[in-house]
């Protein structure tokens, strides 16, 4: 689970960087299998608040607090916290291409690396799905949040905008980067599918 989580956040980072006067983030594409690989932790959390502030570079940075609700890999804390750059302080704010934003008392499905002591996002935006009740007042979603960054190569497929009206969908291909993000999907057949490859690696071990 942690072989080369510390160099894809690092070549993360550095496109981040390297993209962030233009307009999307640049980004290596990633399907499930991949995003599982190169994750130390996965997790269904609830964020618990936020905090931004200007930092001596003169860019706004954002804290995230979080609390555990199911741990699907790896051991995460109750409560943990994840700092990125971007938000607003104030009168100040900085855009970062490729951060999603997070809002208190949002639920997400996150998959996490390790950058020190701290957490990290697996592929910038393509490691947060927000989880949302459907239609039916029952049934859990997972929605990908990946707009605002170019894929290499670039995706074409659109995720939905909100949780409002999402299909029943049924087990997807999760080696298929259009087939992860282009869609809502059921947080159980999306967990199903998670498990499956975290049960695979350790075969492989």
């Amino acid at each position: 689970m942690m072989r080369l989580a510390g160099a894809f956040i690092l070549v993360f980072t550095a496109l981040l960087l390297f993209s962030a006067t233009a307009v999307a983030a640049t980004v290596v594409k990633l399907d499930l299998p991949q995003l599982v690989e190169h994750s130390d932790v996965i997790v269904v959390a609830q964020v618990t608040g936020t905090e931004a502030s200007v930092e001596d570079d003169g860019r706004v940075y954002t804290t995230v607090s979080f609390e555990t609700h199911d741990t699907i890999a790896g051991k995460p804390p109750a409560e943990f916290t994840m700092r990125h750059i971007g938000g607003r302080a104030g009168d100040v704010a900085t855009h970062a291409p490729g951060i999603p934003g997070f809002t208190p008392k949002e639920r997400v499905l996150l998959f996490l690396g390790h950058s020190g002591d701290r957490f990290a996002l697996t592929g910038l935006a393509q490691g947060k799905f927000r989880v949302a009740t459907g239609p039916d007042g029952e049934t859990d979603f997972v929605i990908p949040q990946i707009r605002g960054q170019h894929l290499v190569p670039p995706d074409k497929a659109p995720p939905p905008r909100d949780g409002a009206d999402l299909p029943d969908p049924e087990d997807f291909d999760p080696d298929s980067h259009e087939k992860v993000f282009g869609q809502a999907h059921s947080l159980e057949s999306f967990r199903h599918q998670v498990e499956r490859l975290l049960k695979a690696d350790q075969g492989d071990q």
